[in-house]
């Protein structure tokens, strides 16, 4: 009997660390999908950083254009009709890559901005807004075009130096978000 009695203790002892075994590879495998949940997540947050990081630096390349399209109205006729048809043309694109970069755009991949950066945003816009306008008089209006074209590059380079600040920050902010995948991995 004290055999039987070994046996069975043997066998539950055996049942009760396959069971462990079992509980232990279960929390393992959980562990282990949450954390490439996680990773994916930031992955995915960091990839959509270059796109906005792109976009920003891209409106600054646009306003430039604006200015070399709004000077080019100077010129003789052809060149001056052909440049604001280009121009009006960039406008449109600045004004709506404008709109993505403050409120996202799922579509184009594109996350809400940070408070930071909606902040900075939100104080481009009082330069923005009179620098469309202006671009629009000086591209549409040739009576207006001298002062609109003046008003405008005066106020781009002021745009671009506060565009290139917000660049930086959505650069701040991606390497952030490299710093919390790096911790999340280790």
């Amino acid at each position: 009997m004290n055999h039987g009695a070994a046996g069975g203790l043997e066998t539950s002892t055996a049942k009760l660390l396959r069971q462990r075994y079992a509980v232990a590879l279960l929390l393992i495998a959980i562990l282990s999908g949450l954390s490439q949940l996680t990773l994916q997540s930031l992955l995915h947050q960091v990839e959509s950083n270059g796109r906005v990081i792109n976009l920003a630096g891209r409106q600054c390349m646009l306003s430039q254009r604006i200015a070399r399209d709004l000077v080019a109205q100077t010129c003789p006729p052809p060149t001056a009709q052909q440049s604001s048809l280009d121009g009006l043309d960039c406008l449109q694109d600045w004004s709506h890559s404008h709109a993505i970069l403050r409120s996202g755009s799922a579509s184009d991949g594109i996350p809400a901005p940070s408070a930071q950066v909606s902040h900075q945003l939100e104080q481009l816009q009082s330069l923005f807004e009179p620098m469309c306008s202006q671009a629009k008089l000086g591209f549409e209006s040739k009576s207006a075009s001298q002062t609109a074209i003046a008003a405008y590059l005066s106020s781009d380079r002021q745009f671009v130096e506060r565009m290139d600040a917000i660049v930086l920050q959505l650069e701040s902010d991606s390497k952030s978000s490299i710093l919390k995948l790096e911790q999340v991995e280790i």
